[in-house]
């Protein structure tokens, strides 16, 4: 068979998956605690992750770490800041990272286009149901997170918050090699607070909700037209 019909058939395969895996993710929302709330469909937040010093202090500026090379500090490259917007059927998501670079993601339809801004023209296209991208089943950051994880109201970040953690889950912890994870949502207004994890503090700062629907840039689309025989549905390339 040739190659690049498998491959179009593997992606199409995916994006049919994606779909019905955030067709579910909605009609399962009523079934979900609901101290972990799923955004609706018209929503904007940024989280910003900061490592951690010593006992439970926060060091924002700590971007390096001693490794035995021949240079005295090596620059650790991950995500502190994501920023996201969802409207309707559609997400985009910003992420900087502490290189400099910033990566631009665009969801739809269970799939992700994305960027990065140190090679803008290169467009990829993946799965979009994963990971920070998981945005149609819940907030990000919040997985792991069952009703055997809660702990009840704590005060935290200034607030009364439901706090959970995995420390008492010995499966869990042993399954996933993750040891430390826990999270607060806010008792007022049912929205995340923060969560942490080995790699630091990540705090939730909720925006007013967007006014009107994310358009995908041409230059997405016109990828998506490489495997897909047309653009998808109401994002049609603007005149």
């Amino acid at each position: 068979m040739n190659r690049s019909v498998t491959l179009h058939r593997i992606v199409a395969f995916a994006y049919l998956l994606g779909s019905t895996v955030m067709v579910q993710a909605q009609e399962k929302k009523k079934d979900l605690e609901s101290s972990l709330p799923i955004p609706g469909e018209f929503a904007s937040w940024k989280v910003t992750v900061s490592e951690e010093d010593g006992e439970g202090e926060t060091d924002g500026d700590r971007l390096f770490v001693e490794e035995e090379s021949a240079e005295p500090k090596t620059l650790v490259n991950r995500p502190v800041v994501f920023e996201y917007s969802i409207t309707e059927h559609t997400a985009k998501c910003m992420i900087t990272y502490t290189k400099g670079y910033i990566e631009e993601s665009y969801l739809i339809h269970g799939m992700r286009l994305y960027s990065r801004s140190d090679n803008p023209d290169r467009i990829r296209m993946t799965r979009g149901n994963r990971g920070h991208y998981n945005v149609w089943e819940g907030y990000p950051g919040f997985w792991p997170f069952e009703k055997k994880h809660y702990k009840g109201v704590v005060e935290a970040f200034e607030q009364e918050c439901h706090y959970y953690t995995i420390a008492d889950d010995k499966k869990f912890i042993k399954e996933s090699d993750i040891e430390l994870y826990e999270g607060w949502i806010s008792k007022k207004t049912g929205l995340p607070v923060a969560y942490r994890t080995a790699d630091g503090l990540a705090q939730y700062q909720f925006n007013k909700s967007p006014t009107q629907v994310i358009r995908i840039p041409e230059k997405y689309i016109k990828h998506w037209m490489t495997w897909f025989s047309k653009p998808p549905a109401g994002y049609e390339i603007p005149d």
